[in-house]
């Protein structure tokens, strides 16, 4: 059998250890990583990172895993359970409605089942390649390194400093901030997301400065304080907060109860943490599936009256699809076929389109996107977990201890706070280096570091194997990065581009460059072919701009084919249309001689309206739609008729949910205004009054404009 010599060996295997743990490191410095010419540049920019990392990571990790199978990855409760997670993610992406979304994601989540390979690639890695403790510390010392730059920036800004953040983020603006107001969350864009990568990173810190000794203590310490103090003057993150405050209060406790003497301190400690960790469980849970379990001022809270009325969708979508779900990234086709209209009711006349691709619930979140199969192996990998960290706090006694306080609360805590919000990349790249902690072993066979064992090449056919698999990974870093950022970059660049021609072409490139986000790719362009029109009255220059929109509607017409229940895409396109059909009407005329007139665009916005109502019908927004397009239509032909029917789909959306406001107003306007009956008007007056008295006023002002 071959063998290499000592040297040899040697320099091979800290050559080895140095590139992949330069992986590693690059895949947690994502958490920082802007790149501000993307499309939506948050997340984007982190996902590309962390794929190419892996992909790097893992030509080096395989060579290492087929030289000493001392590295190679050990089954486990935990293995197995995300293993089961990913096989069912993948069966609920071949069966969903929008495969290829469910595969390739958006640029503003990604975290579609690519992403969720590479996080399950990255657990090996780590589970197998840092064998020891002391490996993990170094590991965890990297991330909360990382996350003390987050905390300082984060922290920067909340007292009004935000120079960290612009230079950290370069300035990303769009969708940064607005009018050069800087977004919270520092590197994230987002106070939920910051919140909960650096609640995990709290519990590392917390982890290393109960295990490390010397020096070191002081400064883990300090990191430990400016991320705690980040977490707690977050501007957002409610659920972090609570959650964490919880967590740092049972980690308290426990310590006590290891460290006391006295049984009735024992006793009080022990009776404590009986009540209160399973108490904040159970009623974590309750809340999802009943929210009367909490005090009106609780729900009367921002953002919880729409997510329960989300809650409740999703637990409709799941019982229609119990087994395989409806696939991951398709969440949103679920909520708008569950769709209640009670969701657009805001306070006094505010009304935003409602739009959530997830349930902001862990539980419903996977029980939707890949049902009940894939929710017993998500609970399997957070039960086994706990299981392995109970074994090893039974072998090794105290030596454990700690790990397994530490990492119990985290995990238990994670999953509390996900109950209002979900996890993006760089949380769950750490919540998976958490499960590959909590199942990693250290293992007894020889470390090939002092030389006494040599890499065995007996088997050429796994060298051969490996040699032929570095052009794979340079295949899958082509298609999962480098296109994709092609085209995330593509589409950042689409503002403030005056040339016509020239936008046309950025249209058609930023349309076909990548498979991933096709559908929010297609939606972006209908909003710059939109107000693209809208900023031109010249009849030349608009013709133009209608070739670009007639173009993005071709694109968004494949968009509603591949996938009909995404009302978001379907609606926009109608707008398109109806937009197109005003515009049309008010700048050209007969010299003009347009591909499709006014009444042409109009024409082809009301079947896709009258579509989406056939399959949403209590999308109360495409009534608003429909009605405004009917209008149109009326305006165009001069045919009284359609603005009675214009009024009969309003009425009807006031029968949907007769407390929002926007249709109240649409029937008054179309009664006074438009069809002139002020008796008509005076009566869908009086009918609003009766709902909500504040509306007075605005109405008043309504007919009185009408007049």
């Amino acid at each position: 059998m071959n063998k290499i010599h000592p040297k040899i060996t040697r320099f091979l295997f800290q050559a080895l250890q140095y590139l992949i743990r330069g992986g590693i490191l690059t895949a947690l410095f994502s958490a920082v990583f802007v790149e501000q010419d993307l499309f939506f540049p948050f997340t984007s920019s982190k996902g590309f990172l962390f794929l190419a990392a892996v992909q790097f990571t893992f030509v080096f990790w395989l060579l290492l895993i087929i030289l000493d199978e001392a590295y190679r990855p050990k089954r486990n409760l935990v293995s197995i359970a995300l293993l089961s997670l990913l096989l069912s993610m993948t069966l609920s992406t071949l069966t969903s409605q929008d495969v290829n979304r469910g595969i390739w994601s958006t640029y503003e989540r990604t975290s579609g089942l690519i992403v969720q390979a590479h996080l399950f690639v990255f657990f090996l890695m780590l589970s197998s390649f840092l064998r020891q403790q002391r490996d993990w510390r170094q590991f965890f010392t990297a991330s909360i390194s990382i996350a003390s730059v987050v905390s300082a920036a984060g922290l920067l800004d909340h007292f009004g400093n935000n120079s960290l953040v612009e230079l950290l983020t370069k300035s990303a603006h769009w969708p940064h901030g607005v009018n050069g107001v800087v977004r919270p969350g520092a590197t994230f864009g987002n106070t939920s997301f910051m919140g909960s990568y650096l609640q995990i990173n709290a519990f590392f810190s917390i982890y290393l400065f109960l295990t490390v000794k010397g020096k070191s203590k002081l400064a883990i310490a300090i990191i430990f304080i400016m991320i705690s103090s980040a977490i707690f003057l977050n501007p957002g993150g409610r659920a972090v907060k609570a959650t964490y405050l919880c967590g740092l209060f049972v980690v308290v406790l426990t310590k006590i109860l290891t460290r006391t003497n006295s049984p009735r301190v024992r006793k009080i400690v022990l009776g404590s943490l009986f009540v209160s960790v399973p108490a904040a469980v159970v009623l974590g849970v309750l809340i999802s599936f009943s929210h009367d379990v909490l005090p009106v001022e609780i729900r009367n809270v921002k953002g919880y009256t729409e997510r329960a009325i989300n809650w409740n969708a999703a637990a409709t979508g799941f019982f229609e699809k119990p087994f395989v779900g409806w696939g991951p990234e398709n969440y949103d086709l679920m909520f708008y076929q569950n769709f209640d209209p009670a969701i657009l009711v805001g306070s006094g006349r505010s009304i935003g389109e409602p739009w959530f691709d997830r349930a902001h619930n862990i539980i419903f979140d996977t029980l939707v996107a890949t049902g009940v199969i894939g929710f017993a192996a998500y609970f399997l990998a957070l039960v086994g977990a706990v299981i392995m960290l109970t074994r090893r706090l039974a072998q090794n006694g105290r030596e454990s201890l700690n790990e397994y306080i530490v990492f119990t609360v985290l995990l238990l805590c994670h999953f509390v706070q996900n109950l209002t919000v979900f996890d993006m990349l760089s949380s769950s790249l750490l919540l998976y280096a958490a499960y590959a902690f909590t199942s990693h072993r250290s293992l007894e066979m020889e470390s090939l570091y002092d030389g006494k064992r040599r890499f065995e090449l007996g088997n050429r056919f796994l060298i051969l194997s490996w040699v032929f698999s570095i052009p794979s990974i340079v295949i899958a870093y082509y298609y999962c990065v480098y296109i994709p950022r092609v085209g995330a970059k593509a589409v950042g660049a689409l503002e403030g581009v005056p040339n016509n021609s020239d936008i046309l072409r950025r249209f058609q490139f930023a349309s076909n460059s990548s498979s991933m986000g096709k559908h929010e790719v297609r939606f972006r362009l209908a909003e710059v072919a939109m107000a693209r029109l809208r900023s031109t009255n010249n009849a030349e220059t608009g013709l133009l701009k209608l070739t670009e929109l007639n173009y993005v509607l071709g694109e968004l017409e494949k968009s509603v084919a591949v996938s009909p229940l995404n009302v978001r895409i379907a609606s926009t396109e109608g707008r398109l249309r109806a937009n197109a059909a005003v515009w049309s009407f008010e700048n050209l005329g007969e010299k003009d001689r347009p591909d499709l007139s006014a009444l042409d665009y109009v024409n082809t916005s009301i079947p896709v309206y009258k579509k989406i109502i056939e399959m949403c019908d209590n999308h109360v927004l495409t009534y608003h739609d429909l009605s405004r397009a009917l209008v149109y239509k009326g305006y165009i032909t001069g045919e009284l008729s359609f603005f009675k029917d214009a009024l009969d789909i309003a009425e009807r959306a006031v029968e949907l949910e007769p407390r929002l406001f926007a249709s109240h107003d649409l029937t008054i306007d179309i009664a006074a205004s438009l069809l002139g009956d002020k008796r008509l008007a005076s009566e869908k007056f009086e009918s609003a009054l009766k709902i909500d008295k504040s509306w007075r006023a605005s109405l008043i002002r309504r007919i009185r404009e009408a007049e």
